[in-house]
Parts: C-alpha cells; sequence; structure tokens
C-alpha cells in the first residue's frame, strides 16, 4: 500500500492499566507492506522528511526502513540529498550515516561519520546520565567516531575507530573510547591520547597552577569514583615541569578531580625534569610537598648544570621539584661529580 503527502503513522501502546504510549512517523510517503489479510503490517518504508518520536527519543532523515518484526527502526541518508539523519534524547543527539534504534528498549547503533553532542546539564536531576568528573556538566561534550553502539539498559556507549571525545582543552582520542553513564567511567584502548588541565604545584614558583598535561598509552582507564586516570603500556605523560615515560603511570586526584594528589609509576620509568633525568623502577610523587620517591636496582640520576654532569646512584632516590636537595637510601650524600662533555640535555 503506497500513501503520498503528509503521512501520519501511528502506534499506540498499552503500557499498563492505566495509560498508553504513542509512537509517531510522519513523511512524504510511505510504502507499506502488509500480510495477505491485510491484518498486519510486515514492513514500512518512509520517504521524504521523516520526523520520528517514540517517548524522549527523537529522529530526523530523509529515508527510515521500519520492521515490527525485528522491533527496529533504521534512519538512513537518501542518495538524493546526502543530509545525514539525526536523534535526540535525554543523553544529547547523535548523527550519522545510518542510525539504528532498538524500539524495545532505545538501544542505538551509528555507522559512519558520527558525530555525538553530550548535552550541558544546567539543573541537577537524580535521572540524568553520569558524565566523568573530569568534563564540565554545565558545558557541553563533543564526540566524533566512524561507529557507536549505545546500549540503553546499561546506559554503555562504545565509540569505535578513531574515536575524539572533547569539552574545551580537555581531549581523549583512541581506536576505542568507552563511556559508562551509570558510573561517569572512561576508557580507551588502542592509540590512547590525553589533554586535561590538573591544577600542580609549580617548579618556578612553588605554587599551584592550572596546567595541561599530555598523556599517551595503549591503554587508558579513568575511574569517577577513585579519582584515578591510569595509563598502561609504553605510558608516557608529559606536563610543563616534566616528562614521564614508564609501563604504567596512575595519577590520583583530588574530590575535585582537578588537583593533583600524587602520582605513581611502575617499570622502565624514566624521569625527564628541567637539568634532571632519572631512571628506575618505581616513583611516587606527592604534590602537596613536590617530593619524590625513587626505587630502583638501582636509581640513577644525572644532572646537567652548566656543562658539569652530577650522576647519582642508590636503591632509593629522595628529591623535590623545587629544591636541589637528593637524599640517597634514606641519607643525604654528596653526588659524585663529573665533568663531561656528552652529558645529554634534560629538558621535558
Amino acid at each position: 500500500v503506497q500513501f503520498e503527502g503528509n503521512v501520519l503513522f501511528q502506534e499506540i501502546f498499552q503500557e499498563s492499566k492505566e495509560g498508553t504510549s504513542t509512537r509517531t512517523t510522519r513523511s512524504d510517503r510511505l510504502n507499506a507492506v502488509f500480510t495477505e489479510s491485510l491484518s498486519r503490517l510486515s514492513s514500512a518504508h518512509f520517504q521524504g522528511n521523516v520526523r520520528f518520536s517514540d517517548n524522549t527519543l527523537t529522529g530526523v532523515a530523509d529515508e527510515a526502513r521500519y520492521s515490527p518484526l525485528d522491533g527496529e527502526i533504521s534512519l538512513l541518508t537518501s542518495s538524493n540529498s546526502g543530509r545525514s539523519p539525526r536523534v535526540e534524547d535525554r543523553r544529547g543527539s547523535i548523527q550519522a550515516t545510518s542510525i539504528h534504534i532498538e524500539l524495545a528498549d532505545g538501544s542505538i547503533t551509528a555507522d559512519s561519520e558520527v558525530k555525538s553532542v553530550l548535552g550541558a546539564f544546567l539543573a541537577q536531576s537524580s535521572d540524568q546520565p553520569h558524565r566523568p568528573s573530569l568534563l564540565n556538566d554545565r558545558e557541553s561534550t563533543y564526540i566524533t567516531a566512524d561507529q557507536l553502539s549505545y546500549d540503553r539498559n546499561t546506559e554503555v556507549a562504545v565509540y569505535s575507530f578513531e574515536a575524539r571525545l572533547w569539552q574545551g582543552e580537555t581531549e581523549f582520542t583512541g581506536d576505542e573510547l568507552i563511556l559508562d553513564e551509570t558510573n561517569g567511567s572512561l576508557s580507551i584502548t588502542g592509540a590512547a591520547n590525553t589533554r586535561s588541565i590538573v591544577n600542580q604545584l609549580s617548579n618556578e614558583t612553588g605554587l599551584r597552577r592550572d596546567s595541561l598535561i599530555v598523556g599517551e598509552a595503549e591503554l587508558f582507564t579513568f575511574d569517577d569514583q577513585a579519582r584515578t586516570a591510569t595509563y598502561e603500556d609504553s605510558a608516557r605523560l608529559q606536563g610543563p615541569q616534566s616528562d614521564l615515560a614508564a609501563d604504567r603511570i596512575m595519577l590520583f586526584l583530588l574530590e575535585d578531580s582537578r588537583t593533583l594528589e600524587r602520582i605513581e609509576a611502575k617499570g622502565s620509568i624514566e624521569l625527564v625534569m628541567p637539568g634532571r633525568t632519572v631512571t628506575g623502577d618505581s616513583l611516587v610523587y606527592h604534590d602537596t610537598t613536590g617530593r619524590y620517591v625513587m626505587t630502583g636496582s638501582p636509581v640513577h640520576m644525572t644532572e646537567n648544570q652548566a656543562g658539569i654532569c652530577r650522576e647519582t646512584m642508590g636503591r632509593t632516590l629522595t628529591f623535590f621539584l623545587t629544591e636541589d636537595a637528593v637524599s640517597v637510601d634514606g641519607q643525604s650524600q654528596v653526588r659524585t661529580e663529573t665533568l663531561r662533555s656528552d652529558c645529554p640535555e634534560q629538558t621535558p
């Protein structure tokens, strides 16, 4: 059966004894296929100015295909206009070449040139999605990828293939980005890169300041409840005062998820600071005091001061961000001083 001009297609569902819900689709044209007895809709093909509405979910497209048997509607890009379909719900909006919606629970998959906007929350609500506290709830967040899978039951969104999430100067990229909106956790697998603003002690003034921290690893996770960011496998963390590489690096943030409490690193550590390079096996840095404690077999420190190379070795080295003093194995010692012309430049 073909319908032409201002098509209105409605389905009414008895959700309870007290009320019903209505699903509505409007379009310029509709080709509907029924069973032989014309008692049941088999499939529906909507074309031209498609507008879809189901509870809190709305969508627009040039074309849509609906399968009642599968319980799925697909919003598609028409070859004539090339305008991408778009859906909106309480989370925000999704735009892609094709968007598929599971009508039973509202789960969504999107393919090709996915662009998602996570909307800002101007007022706190008990049912709003839980975003990572690294982000500002009062600002929109933007995500691009080549594929999206959103499970509405678990509230987990998986963005795949060159995924990128950003808000202002904060940015996360990788092969696959997973956002869990039940607990605010964020994880990236494959070529993970991060940029975030962290309030930390300055090596120049000894006062706190906001700094841009750049991180990279094969795996990145942020635990919102613990306020901990973890970089694993070829991990590297760069800031204005140091360049840290290790097998694993963990950032512990204070309650505001912005102020640095401490950094821990494990395995094949190399710490490069202005005029100083330190290698070892384990590192703990406390930002409130600017104190570094490095252990290893052994720890090796090289300092370059006006062309003079100072080298220090020990099982444990303790030193400070804003001081020149170094404690070796728990006791302050005079470091060996060697004149070398090939002392490497130590600048993060």
